[in-house]
């Protein structure tokens, strides 16, 4: 099955964060971490493996794929509009917290700020999927809702895993 150019920038944006994610771990992990296969690593693989598994259970015909493009694309510029400041927003915050020396106050004004871009993304993503939730079957809905339900499930496993000592 072919993905959609959407489909690869989507997966494409996850796999970059995915890969932040390991790159500071392995960072943190030659720091005296949980080595090649901590609770963090092993949340990220099974994260991919089940986005992986999901995009090739939904099983999306052709017109629903143009249904959700044109959607899509309909909000470009509302997407670009909130992914900016998110993206400046993210970048502050971490100058905030590699600052030398630390400034707690300035730390907590760049989350903050952060904070309100991520909402800004979240009202704009709440938006769109209302409007692409009609393109999807029943079916193809509880899938989505299984694989939320199981992600949910790895990051509270990764919560009480990391809380245990070595």
């Amino acid at each position: 099955m072919r993905m959609n150019r959407i489909g690869k920038s989507v997966l494409a944006a996850a796999l970059v964060g995915t890969l932040a994610a390991g790159a500071a771990l392995a960072a943190e992990e030659g720091k005296g971490g949980r080595g090649e296969h901590g609770p963090l690593r092993r949340l990220i693989g099974a994260q991919i493996g089940r986005m992986m598994t999901l995009k090739s259970e939904m099983d999306m015909s052709d017109e629903q794929r143009e249904k959700i493009k044109v959607i899509v694309v309909s909000h470009r510029a509302e997407i670009a509009a909130v992914a900016k400041p998110l993206v400046d927003k993210r970048r502050a915050l971490m100058d905030a917290v590699l600052a030398q020396p630390a400034d707690q106050k300035a730390i907590r004004a760049a989350a903050d700020d952060l904070g309100k871009a991520i909402g800004d993304g979240a009202v704009l993503a709440a938006q769109i999927k209302a409007e692409v939730a009609p393109v999807f079957t029943a079916e193809q809905t509880g899938k989505m809702a299984e694989f939320r339900k199981q992600s949910e499930q790895a990051v509270d496993k990764f919560i009480s895993e990391i809380g245990q000592a070595p």
